[in-house]
């Protein structure tokens, strides 16, 4: 008569009640270790902190016009609230100083690292036992101290901690790993009620601040797995404080998921010239792309090049699906021997799999995507170092050299944040063919005032992609201001044939009227009027045309028309404030 229990499954690893928890350390010991820490990445980005907002920091809410005036509901009403929410602090207290806004990110880089410690150390303790023997503690304390010091200094996360955007991955990040960190130090086999309550807050706060959080549940699968005996159905019984509401929380959160991949303007299934299947395949290449730049750090690039393979057969997409093919083969065929090594590799793919799978996203690729994942890599390097076994001070000498070389390469980079110019004439020069970064150089050129040069860099642009009103707009600004009025206006006409816009008109109205052609300038103003008549900059160009024309009367009904519509306006303010001084308050 067959019995009716099942023989239990062997586990990854034996039960976690015989892994011995690392004693700890005093509090002045954790510390110096954060302030340490702390003092290093202010150090390292130092040349970024008072670096301008760059690229998509622009299109942020403190940008705004209204920002003084919107409530903090409408900062964080509508995506990510708690990196909004960030941004609101930042805003309330610093205004528009980039300082404050880059200090935050190098202070939250840095309890990550922390945690990338605990995470870490910790994880080592977890594999010790699977390799049939306990590892000397200290050599493992210095071994996660080692890692930690490399996600803090390593050059791919200058892209992450120097660009202000790049919070929402900082800010998922931690998030994320305390929740993971929370997982794996629990006190039994079964998570308690507080520490579920916990896990299940922080994987929110990574999923609010960055979508990509929602990666953190398999990797509390995996970590149940290869950790903790039962996994299947026993394990998820044994947890269902944390894995009951996070399903709940799933499927409530799906339909709002799918509307906002489906209509995203620069990710989504609803982009027509890049198709799911098509960046699918190309990421099967940069997921090797990544992981070069994180054994060999050299050749980062703000916006890289990278080309779409249209078929498996194009640009080796068939190999990269191979090599991770049998990547992860070869850490589910090595999961005993390698524990710490295997669950690297399977995490890693995991975390990046938000932007690495088959949702498009209007970039192929960008540095500081691998932020979220770099534990896996991190734990892949101990991993494998832990069964290595090498001496402690050759250890210690090794990660010191490392450290050093990887710091040296961090600074050199976050000097090019520091410098707008600097960093998209690299970026220019290691992707010469892509339109983005040679607009970007010609705007950065117009902002530091080197207007011939930002109108040669707009030209160049022009034959790599086919002019829009954004960049003739700008184009003609810079001619303007390069001292060649006829070639801008000419460069405006362009743009006023491809779709009405009110400041193309406006600013028509404006070099018009710069050079004494004011029938001109007047006719194009009220044809800004006509396409949006509360645009500001219209009644500013139109009363400095009444303004040269010797009627101070009508100048100033039109400026104080375009502080009426933009309180907030420094130009409408700056005429106005000196038509009052010519007029020494004269009506």
């Amino acid at each position: 008569m067959k019995s009716k229990s099942r023989p239990r499954r062997p586990s990854a690893a034996p039960q976690t009640a015989a892994i011995p928890r690392p004693s700890g350390w005093p509090w002045w010991q954790w510390t110096l270790l954060g302030l340490a820490a702390l003092l290093i990445a202010y150090e390292l980005y130092a040349p970024a902190l008072h670096g301008p907002f760059l690229f998509d920091d622009l299109y942020l809410p403190y940008t705004r016009a209204e920002s003084e005036r919107m409530p903090l509901r409408d900062w964080i009403g509508n995506v990510r609230p708690t990196l909004m929410f960030t941004f609101w602090l930042n805003y309330r207290f610093a205004g528009m100083d980039t300082y404050s806004y880059h200090v935050t990110n190098v202070f939250l880089h840095t309890a990550a690292t922390v945690l990338v410690f605990l995470l870490l150390r910790r994880l080592l303790r977890l594999s010790a036992p699977a390799q049939g023997q306990i590892e000397d503690e200290s050599r493992d304390r210095l071994l996660a101290l080692a890692g930690a010091a490399i996600f803090l200094v390593h050059p791919i996360q200058t892209e992450a901690v120097a660009y202000i955007a790049s919070r929402s991955d900082i800010l998922s990040t931690l998030a994320g790993y305390g929740g993971l960190c929370v997982f794996l130090h629990r006190r039994g086999e079964a998570l308690s009620a507080p520490e579920a309550a916990a896990v299940l807050l922080l994987t929110g706060i990574a999923a609010l601040s960055k979508e990509q959080g929602v990666a953190l549940v398999p990797v509390f699968l995996l970590a149940d797995y290869f950790w903790h005996p039962g996994f299947a159905l026993q394990g998820i019984r044994r947890n269902w404080k944390l894995y009951l509401p996070m399903i709940a929380g799933g499927l409530a959160l799906t339909p709002h998921m799918l509307a906002v991949i489906r209509y995203a303007g620069e990710a989504g299934f609803g982009m027509k010239d890049l198709q799911w299947h098509e960046y699918g395949l190309s990421q099967f290449r940069v997921i090797w792309h990544y992981l070069r730049l994180l054994v060999l750090p050299a050749g980062l690039n703000l916006d890289p090049a990278l080309p779409i393979s249209r078929s498996i057969w194009q640009h080796g997409a068939w190999a990269g699906a191979a090599g991770i093919l049998g990547l992860v083969a070869a850490a589910w065929r090595v999961r005993r021997r390698y524990p710490l090594a295997a669950f690297g590799v399977l995490a890693f793919l995991v975390l990046i799999a938000p932007t690495s799978s088959v949702m498009p996203i209007r970039d192929l690729a960008a540095e500081r995507r691998l932020y979220f994942p770099m534990i896996g890599f991190l734990a892949v390097v101990c991993g494998l170092v832990q069964r290595w076994k090498p001496p402690r001070r050759a250890l210690a000498a090794g990660a010191g050299i490392l450290v050093l070389a990887m710091a040296w390469g961090t600074r050199s980079r976050a000097e090019l944040y520091g410098d707008p110019i600097a960093l998209w004439q690299d970026t220019a020069e290691k992707s010469p063919g892509k339109s983005r970064a040679h607009f970007q150089l010609a705007y950065a050129y117009y902002e530091a005032g080197r207007c011939q040069q930002a109108s040669e860099e707009f030209e160049r642009t022009s034959k790599l992609q086919k002019p829009d009103v954004r960049l003739l707009l700008d184009w003609a600004l810079a001619l303007d201001c390069a001292g060649n009025p006829e070639q801008a206006l000419a460069r405006l006409r362009q743009a006023a044939g491809l779709e009405p816009n009110v400041n193309v008109q406006a600013t028509l109205g404006m070099i018009h009227g710069k050079q004494g052609q004011y029938a001109q300038a007047l006719a194009a103003l009220a044809e800004a009027k006509k396409i949006d008549p509360a645009f500001a900059m219209t009644y500013v160009y139109e009363g400095n045309v009444y303004m040269a024309q010797g009627d101070p009367a009508k100048a100033r009904e039109l400026y104080g028309r375009a502080i009426q519509l933009d309180p907030l306006n420094p130009i409408a303010a700056q005429a106005a404030a000196n038509l009052e001084r010519r007029m020494g308050g004269r009506p």
